[in-house]
């Protein structure tokens, strides 16, 4: 099967990595303030942990597992999961107009108790009543 050339550009594009000593390191953006389309932006090499300081139960919400991407984002968030011994479980909404699944799963995941969330939300402002229930809990 022959791979769309686009897809790996795209992939190129999305992930910037430099050379350190250590390896292939990501580079992320760092937004001060967060959530401020004022906010300045810095660029950093992104530090991996090597050791987490307890068993963190963490809340993961994607739009769907029904591409490619999606698939390895989850294959990656259990991967590493399992080397940082940290739990992890995935809620799929189903689909990007799903929001009113995901809304509910985000609601339900917080009676759950997790630690966190990582968060790829369908909708840039309709969610801001969950997050807020996260915030509220400290939950980061």
């Amino acid at each position: 099967m022959r791979k769309a050339p686009w897809f790996f550009c795209t992939l190129l594009l999305l992930i910037k990595l430099s050379f350190t000593s250590e390896g292939l390191t990501p580079q992320v953006e760092i937004w001060n303030p967060p959530f401020s389309t004022d906010a300045q932006k810095t660029v950093t090499n992104y530090q991996f942990l090597k050791k987490v300081s307890k068993r963190w139960k963490i809340c993961v919400s994607i739009p769907h597992l029904k591409d490619a991407f999606w698939l390895a984002v989850n294959y990656g968030l259990i991967d590493q999961a399992k080397k940082m011994d940290v739990g992890v479980r995935i809620f799929s909404a189903g689909g990007y107009d799903q929001l009113e699944v995901q809304k509910r799963q985000l609601r339900e995941a917080l009676e759950l108790d997790y630690d966190a969330l990582i968060l790829s939300g369908i909708s840039s402002t309709g969610l801001e009543d969950e997050i807020k229930l996260w915030s509220a809990k400290g939950k980061p």
